[in-house]
């Protein structure tokens, strides 16, 4: 993997751009061929101990509990902000109402 930076972009970050590196020292995009092996060595790795033939409802329940903490995550920010607003509002009223104005 080699990061390169765009020249006519140099504010943005470097991008990663992956390459295969070939016997002869020289280097080649990835293919479909190598993403496909690096995708089934990873399942082989995460799911150590199963059949192949169980790794797409393996993958799938890997996936439902990742998107629930996610949800999860989302909702309780969400919760905390609204928590936050809240008590702004209470202070502000209860600061008017010792000032008279309510």
């Amino acid at each position: 993997m080699i990061c390169l930076r765009n020249p006519r972009k140099p504010n943005r970050r470097p991008v990663s751009v992956k390459v295969v590196a070939e016997p002869d020292g020289s280097f080649r995009p990835l293919d479909r061929r190598t993403i496909d092996w690096l995708l089934q060595s990873d399942l082989q790795r995460r799911f150590h101990g199963y059949r192949e033939e169980q790794f797409g409802r393996l993958l799938d329940e890997a996936m439902h509990a990742e998107e629930d903490l996610l949800e999860k995550e989302r909702n309780r920010k969400a919760n905390d902000r609204w928590d936050e607003v809240m008590d702004k509002a209470h202070f502000e009223y209860r600061k008017l109402e010792r000032q008279g104005k309510i």
